[in-house]
Protein backbone atom coordinates (compact mmCIF):
# COMPACT_ATOMS: atom_id res chain seq x y z
CA UNK A 1 0.00 0.00 0.00
CA UNK A 2 1.25 3.46 -0.83
CA UNK A 3 -0.17 6.95 -0.75
CA UNK A 4 0.44 7.23 -4.49
CA UNK A 5 -2.64 6.37 -6.57
CA UNK A 6 -0.53 4.44 -9.09
CA UNK A 7 2.93 3.05 -9.70
CA UNK A 8 3.86 5.95 -12.02
CA UNK A 9 2.92 8.32 -9.19
CA UNK A 10 5.11 6.33 -6.82
CA UNK A 11 8.00 6.50 -9.32
CA UNK A 12 7.62 10.27 -9.51
CA UNK A 13 8.33 10.46 -5.79
CA UNK A 14 11.70 8.86 -6.44
CA UNK A 15 12.44 11.05 -9.44
CA UNK A 16 12.37 8.19 -11.91
CA UNK A 17 10.10 7.62 -14.91
CA UNK A 18 6.95 5.61 -14.45
CA UNK A 19 4.41 4.47 -16.98
CA UNK A 20 0.98 2.89 -16.79
CA UNK A 21 0.14 0.43 -19.55
CA UNK A 22 -2.82 -1.77 -20.49
CA UNK A 23 -1.49 -5.18 -19.45
CA UNK A 24 -4.01 -6.90 -21.69
CA UNK A 25 -2.40 -5.32 -24.77
CA UNK A 26 0.68 -7.36 -25.73
CA UNK A 27 2.11 -4.67 -27.98
CA UNK A 28 1.57 -1.88 -25.43
CA UNK A 29 3.43 -3.91 -22.80
CA UNK A 30 6.22 -4.70 -25.27
CA UNK A 31 6.58 -1.03 -26.17
CA UNK A 32 6.69 0.08 -22.53
CA UNK A 33 9.33 -2.52 -21.69
CA UNK A 34 11.41 -1.53 -24.73
CA UNK A 35 11.35 2.10 -23.55
CA UNK A 36 12.32 1.12 -20.01
CA UNK A 37 15.18 -1.07 -21.25
CA UNK A 38 16.49 1.66 -23.54
CA UNK A 39 16.35 4.13 -20.64
CA UNK A 40 18.24 1.77 -18.33
CA UNK A 41 20.79 0.67 -20.94
CA UNK A 42 21.57 4.31 -21.68
CA UNK A 43 22.70 4.58 -18.08
CA UNK A 44 19.74 6.61 -16.88
CA UNK A 45 18.79 4.21 -14.09
CA UNK A 46 15.58 2.42 -13.22
CA UNK A 47 11.99 3.09 -14.18
CA UNK A 48 8.69 1.53 -13.16
CA UNK A 49 5.91 0.08 -15.29
CA UNK A 50 2.42 -0.54 -13.98
CA UNK A 51 0.84 -3.16 -16.18
CA UNK A 52 -2.87 -3.16 -15.46
CA UNK A 53 -4.00 -6.72 -15.81
CA UNK A 54 -5.92 -9.39 -13.92
CA UNK A 55 -5.04 -12.70 -12.29
CA UNK A 56 -7.60 -15.24 -13.50
CA UNK A 57 -7.00 -17.62 -10.64
CA UNK A 58 -6.47 -17.35 -6.92
CA UNK A 59 -3.16 -15.97 -5.68
CA UNK A 60 -2.74 -19.15 -3.65
CA UNK A 61 -4.60 -22.44 -3.42
CA UNK A 62 -7.35 -22.46 -0.85
CA UNK A 63 -8.12 -18.75 -0.94
CA UNK A 64 -11.79 -17.96 -0.68
CA UNK A 65 -13.05 -15.72 -3.45
CA UNK A 66 -16.40 -14.00 -2.95
CA UNK A 67 -18.57 -15.58 -5.63
CA UNK A 68 -21.13 -12.78 -5.64
CA UNK A 69 -18.81 -10.60 -7.69
CA UNK A 70 -16.10 -12.93 -8.96
CA UNK A 71 -17.84 -14.46 -11.98
CA UNK A 72 -18.84 -11.13 -13.54
CA UNK A 73 -15.40 -9.66 -12.89
CA UNK A 74 -13.66 -12.71 -14.35
CA UNK A 75 -15.90 -12.69 -17.42
CA UNK A 76 -15.18 -9.02 -18.08
CA UNK A 77 -11.40 -9.58 -17.94
CA UNK A 78 -11.50 -12.85 -19.90
CA UNK A 79 -13.25 -10.97 -22.70
CA UNK A 80 -10.00 -9.00 -22.99
CA UNK A 81 -7.60 -11.94 -22.62
CA UNK A 82 -4.25 -10.79 -24.07
CA UNK A 83 -3.49 -14.07 -25.82
CA UNK A 84 -6.90 -14.14 -27.48
CA UNK A 85 -6.74 -10.46 -28.45
CA UNK A 86 -3.23 -10.72 -29.88
CA UNK A 87 -4.12 -13.89 -31.78
CA UNK A 88 -7.14 -12.16 -33.31
CA UNK A 89 -4.92 -9.22 -34.30
CA UNK A 90 -2.39 -11.51 -35.98
CA UNK A 91 -5.17 -13.27 -37.91
CA UNK A 92 -6.86 -9.98 -38.91
CA UNK A 93 -3.54 -8.60 -40.20
CA UNK A 94 -2.81 -11.79 -42.12
CA UNK A 95 0.35 -12.37 -40.09
CA UNK A 96 -0.84 -15.80 -38.94
CA UNK A 97 -3.69 -18.20 -39.58
CA UNK A 98 -5.87 -19.81 -36.94
CA UNK A 99 -4.30 -23.18 -37.78
CA UNK A 100 -0.79 -21.76 -37.25
CA UNK A 101 -1.76 -20.32 -33.88
CA UNK A 102 -3.36 -23.61 -32.84
CA UNK A 103 -0.17 -25.45 -33.83
CA UNK A 104 1.88 -23.04 -31.69
CA UNK A 105 -0.50 -23.56 -28.77
CA UNK A 106 -0.30 -27.35 -29.10
CA UNK A 107 3.51 -27.20 -29.16
CA UNK A 108 3.56 -25.01 -26.05
CA UNK A 109 1.17 -27.33 -24.21
CA UNK A 110 3.49 -30.24 -25.05
CA UNK A 111 6.53 -28.30 -23.78
CA UNK A 112 4.78 -27.46 -20.51
CA UNK A 113 3.66 -31.06 -20.02
CA UNK A 114 7.24 -32.27 -20.67
CA UNK A 115 8.59 -29.74 -18.16
CA UNK A 116 6.06 -30.85 -15.55
CA UNK A 117 7.02 -34.48 -16.08
CA UNK A 118 10.72 -33.59 -15.89
CA UNK A 119 10.10 -31.91 -12.55
CA UNK A 120 8.16 -34.89 -11.23
CA UNK A 121 10.85 -37.31 -12.38
CA UNK A 122 13.77 -35.25 -10.99
CA UNK A 123 15.19 -35.87 -7.54
CA UNK A 124 14.68 -33.23 -4.88
CA UNK A 125 17.69 -30.94 -4.52
CA UNK A 126 19.67 -30.99 -1.31
CA UNK A 127 18.79 -28.31 1.26
CA UNK A 128 22.17 -26.67 0.60
CA UNK A 129 21.06 -25.85 -2.95
CA UNK A 130 18.76 -23.18 -1.50
CA UNK A 131 21.86 -21.09 -0.81
CA UNK A 132 23.51 -21.35 -4.23
CA UNK A 133 23.19 -19.08 -7.25
CA UNK A 134 21.36 -16.39 -5.26
CA UNK A 135 23.87 -13.59 -5.80
CA UNK A 136 26.03 -12.29 -8.64
CA UNK A 137 29.27 -14.12 -7.72
CA UNK A 138 27.59 -17.47 -8.42
CA UNK A 139 26.59 -16.47 -11.95
CA UNK A 140 28.44 -18.27 -14.72
CA UNK A 141 28.96 -16.65 -18.12
CA UNK A 142 30.57 -17.90 -21.29
CA UNK A 143 32.66 -14.76 -21.63
CA UNK A 144 33.32 -11.34 -20.10
CA UNK A 145 31.12 -9.51 -22.65
CA UNK A 146 28.13 -11.64 -21.68
CA UNK A 147 28.81 -10.92 -17.99
CA UNK A 148 28.88 -7.17 -18.68
CA UNK A 149 25.41 -7.32 -20.28
CA UNK A 150 23.84 -9.07 -17.27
Amino acid sequence: MTSAPSIPGYAKGYGIPGKMVDGQDVLAVYSAVQEAMAWARAGNGPSLIESQTFRYRQHALGMVIPQYSWNDLLDSWMARDPITLFGAKLIAEGTATEDELEAIKAKLVDEVEEAIQFGKDSPFPSPEEAYTENYGPDLVFDDEAEAQQA
